[in-house]
């Protein structure tokens, strides 16, 4: 939270993306946020967070803007207070919007305050109804993925040995094939769903939850988002990325 910001302040957009940004690319990426490009802040506030293909993320209400302070292996991460800050796109909603509808996520995080029933990275649902995937981190501090489709069936909680420590950096990989959710901290498999159908809608996207209430808090860095679900060895080559430019084992 925000308390507000002083008369005065700026609007900084950091380097736009460029040939440094394609040292990997992940097939079918819809989208990448990389919190070192394309961020319209004012005194640490961001407001704005534009991705590599042109998807922009934004935060109009001063209060509710993460901060552009923090640092993972010397690589600038976005800091969220687990009250009320999250970064809203919804265009991006349209990528888990469907039926059968395959797409793998990364995300880049660091969670670094207690556990209150649990804690969003991502969060992608339906405004008008109770329909969601929840991207988050459970009650007893494991790695999960709830889902709920239009029927009101499927709903479930992922969850497993992918327990997430405090202050602690991970690489969390979800992929849904289109009939199969599966989970991955660090590039290992923390749990596998059984068979899923029916069709699920959705319209909203935000980056650091808030819709299912609980947003996140501590970092988060990057986040590619892909409309295809990943073989083994497409997602093995995007997690070493990501941990070799994060510093993560």
């Amino acid at each position: 939270m925000r308390s507000g910001l002083a008369l005065g302040t700026f609007i900084r957009s950091r380097r736009a993306y460029g040939p440094s940004d394609s040292s990997f690319t992940p097939p079918s990426l819809v989208e990448r946020f990389d919190p070192a490009l394309g961020v319209a802040s004012s005194s640490g506030a961001v407001s704005a967070w534009t991705g590599r293909n042109g998807n922009v993320a934004t935060q109009p209400t001063a209060a509710n803007q993460p901060m552009a302070t923090g640092t993972l292996n010397g690589q600038p991460t976005f800091l969220y207070d687990g009250t009320n800050d999250y970064l809203q796109c919804n265009a991006l909603a349209s990528v888990f919007s469907g039926t059968a509808k395959p797409w793998t996520t990364y995300a880049v995080v660091r969670m670094t305050g207690s556990m209150v029933n649990y804690r969003m990275w991502m969060d992608c649902v339906n405004s008008s109804t109770s329909r969601y995937y929840h991207f988050l981190v459970g009650s007893t501090g494991a790695a999960s993925l709830w889902r709920q489709n239009d029927g009101g069936a499927g709903s479930f909680t992922l969850s497993g040995a992918g327990v997430i420590a405090l202050n602690v950096p991970y690489v969390l990989s979800s992929v849904f094939t289109g009939a199969v959710l599966n989970l991955y901290k660090n590039g290992g498999l923390v749990y596998s769903s059984g068979a899923l159908s029916g069709a699920i809608t959705l319209n909203t996207f935000a980056i650091g939850g808030q819709f299912g209430g609980n947003p996140w808090r501590g970092d988060i860095g990057q986040i590619d988002i892909c409309a295809a679900a990943h073989s083994d060895t497409e997602r093995n080559a995007e997690e070493a990325y990501l941990k070799t430019k994060y510093g993560i084992p």
